[in-house]
C-alpha cells in the first residue's frame, strides 16, 4: 500500500469531532500550510479517489508534514483526553519534567501515586517507568538509605518483570489454543500453572476464557457459561475497570451472550443489554462495538420469545446507524444482524422489506464472514420471492441453482435442491402434487448434514404454512 493510501487510512479513522478539530489547527497561511489543506481535503472524503498529484516527487514532503502534524495532534489529543491511561502518561511525563527542575519531593509524591494507581489495573509498564525514575531521584537528589532503598527498587523491578513474563506466556497460549480451535484440533488441554503472587488480573480472565473456548470445543455447554459469567464477574470487581478498558468489557459481555440460550435465559441476556446501554462509551470504536452487541441481543431475545413486532420495530433505527457506521462493524454481528432481520420481517408478514435485508447479504463482500448465512441467503430469496409472486427473480435464481458457479459463493448441492423444489411448487404441476414437493424439502432438511444448518427453522416454518396454510407467526411459536 503507498504512503499516500495509508495516510488517508490514517484520516479516514478520524471522527467528526477529530476531523474539524484538526482542520481548523492546519488552516494557516503560506504556501506550505495551504498544500498540506489541500491533501487533507482530498483525503478526508472517504470516496473521492486520491488526487494522482499526490505521487509526485513536490508533494512527498507535504505529504510527510500532514502525517507528522495528524501524529502529533492525535497523541496532543489522547493525552489531553480524561482517561485513565492518558492521566498515567502524563503523570510520567510531567514527573520526568519537576525533576529537571528540582521539584524531587513533588515529583517522588507524583510518581507513588501514579505507579498505585497503574499496579491497581496491570498497567506494568507505567510501573516500571516509575520505578526507574524512583531509583534516578534516591541515587542522585533524596537523602535517605540509598542501599535499602534501592534493593527494594530492584526487588520491585524483578516481581514486576516476572508478572509480564507470566503475562506474556499466558497471552502467547491464549492465542496458540484460538488458532488451534480455528484449525479444528487441540494439541493439549492443559494450562500453565501461574504462582499466586505473579497471578495478576489479566492472567486470571486469560486462563478462565481458555477455560471457556476448551468447554465450547468440547460442546460443554454449561461449562462454557459457567467461565464466561466468571470473568464478567471477576471484570466488575472494579467498577473502574469496564471505564479503563471498554472494548474488553464490551468483548466479555458478548462472549458471555454468545454462550447463553437466548429463548431460555432471556432475562439475563436483557441484563447484558441494560448493563451495555447504561456504559457510556467515548471513542468512535466504543460507540460502534456497543451498537452492534446491543441490536444483535436485542433481536436474539425478540426472536427467542416470537416477539415479531418488536424485532421488525428496530428495523428503520438499524438501518440509519449501519449508514452512520459503515465499514466499522465487526462482520460477523453485521451479517447476523441483516439475518435475523430479515427472518422478523418475514415472519411479521413484511416480506418485501426482508427481501431488502436478504439482497444485503447477497450483495456482502467479505466472504469470510458467516458463509453459513451468505449461503442461505439465495434459499431464503427462494422463500420471499414464492411468497411475494416475484416470478422472473426465482426464475433468475433457477437459472444459477442449475449452473452453481454462478453464484458469488460457493452454493452446496442440497440448497440449489432447495431453490429448485421452491420455484416448482410456486409453478404449481398437474401430475406432481404441492405436497410431493414439500415433502422432498423436509427430507433434505432432515438431512444429517443438514440439521444443524442456519435457516433450518425458517425452512420448517416455510413448508408448514404452505402445508397447513396457518400463518408463520403463529408456526413460529408451536415451534
Amino acid at each position: 500500500m503507498s504512503d499516500s493510501h495509508l495516510l488517508k487510512q490514517l484520516v479516514n479513522s478520524l471522527t467528526p469531532r477529530e476531523k474539524s478539530n484538526f482542520n481548523n489547527t492546519i488552516s494557516g497561511k503560506g504556501i506550505v500550510q495551504r498544500r498540506i489543506k489541500n491533501i487533507f481535503d482530498n483525503l478526508v472524503d472517504a470516496k473521492v479517489p486520491l488526487m494522482k498529484e499526490l505521487e509526485r516527487r513536490e508533494y512527498y514532503r507535504h505529504k510527510l508534514l500532514l502525517k507528522k502534524q495528524l501524529l502529533d495532534f492525535l497523541l496532543d489529543d489522547y493525552e489531553s483526553g480524561a482517561s485513565y491511561e492518558a492521566e498515567l502518561h502524563r503523570n510520567l511525563r510531567l514527573s520526568a519534567y519537576l525533576i529537571t527542575r528540582d521539584q524531587f519531593e513533588m515529583a517522588f509524591e507524583l510518581l507513588d501515586e501514579t505507579k498505585r494507581k497503574a499496579d491497581e489495573f496491570d498497567f506494568h509498564m507505567v510501573v516500571l517507568e516509575c520505578l526507574r525514575l524512583e531509583g534516578i531521584l534516591i541515587r542522585n537528589f533524596l537523602k535517605a538509605d540509598t542501599s535499602i532503598e534501592m534493593d527494594w527498587i530492584f526487588h520491585e523491578k524483578k516481581c514486576r518483570l516476572a508478572m509480564l513474563d507470566y503475562e506474556t506466556m499466558v497471552s502467547y497460549n491464549h492465542d496458540k489454543l484460538f488458532i488451534q480451535i480455528q484449525n479444528g484440533k487441540v494439541e493439549s488441554q492443559q494450562q500453565m500453572e501461574v504462582p499466586a503472587e505473579y497471578l495478576t488480573h489479566t492472567c486470571q480472565r486469560l486462563l478462565l476464557s481458555d477455560k471457556a473456548r476448551l468447554a465450547k470445543f468440547n460442546n460443554e455447554k454449561a461449562e462454557n457459561k459457567k467461565y464466561r459469567k466468571q470473568i464478567v464477574e471477576l471484570f466488575e470487581e472494579k467498577p473502574l475497570r469496564k471505564e479503563i478498558f471498554p472494548t474488553t468489557y464490551i468483548s466479555i459481555l458478548s462472549n458471555y451472550a454468545s454462550a447463553l440460550n437466548s429463548s431460555k435465559e432471556a432475562d439475563i441476556m436483557l441484563e447484558i443489554i441494560d448493563k451495555i446501554k447504561h456504559f457510556k462509551p467515548s471513542g468512535e470504536f466504543e460507540k460502534v462495538s456497543s451498537f452492534q452487541l446491543v441490536r444483535y441481543l436485542e433481536l436474539l431475545v425478540f426472536i427467542g420469545q416470537n416477539e415479531f413486532k418488536k424485532a421488525s420495530a428496530l428495523e428503520s433505527e438499524t438501518e440509519r446507524k449501519l449508514g452512520n457506521y459503515v465499514g466499522k462493524l465487526d462482520k460477523t454481528f453485521e451479517i447476523t444482524i441483516y439475518f435475523n432481520l430479515a427472518a422478523s420481517l418475514w415472519i411479521n408478514k413484511e416480506p418485501t422489506k426482508s427481501i431488502k435485508w436478504i439482497q444485503k447479504i447477497i450483495k456482502y463482500k467479505y466472504f469470510e464472514a458467516r458463509t453459513d448465512i451468505q449461503r442461505f441467503a439465495y434459499v431464503m430469496a427462494a422463500l420471499l420471492y414464492a411468497d411475494t409472486k416475484n416470478a422472473k427473480e426465482l426464475e433468475k435464481l433457477c437459472q444459477m441453482a442449475y449452473k452453481p458457479g454462478r453464484f458469488k459463493i460457493e452454493i452446496p448441492s442440497d440448497y440449489c435442491k432447495l431453490i429448485l423444489l421452491v420455484a416448482k411448487i410456486e409453478e404449481g404441476s398437474k401430475k406432481v402434487s404441492t405436497e410431493h414437493y414439500l415433502n422432498q424439502m423436509e427430507s433434505i432438511i432432515a438431512s444429517k448434514d443438514f440439521i444443524k444448518s442456519v435457516g433450518v427453522d425458517e425452512l420448517k416454518l416455510w413448508i408448514m404454512n404452505r402445508k397447513t396454510g396457518k400463518s408463520l407467526e403463529e408456526l413460529a411459536k408451536e415451534m
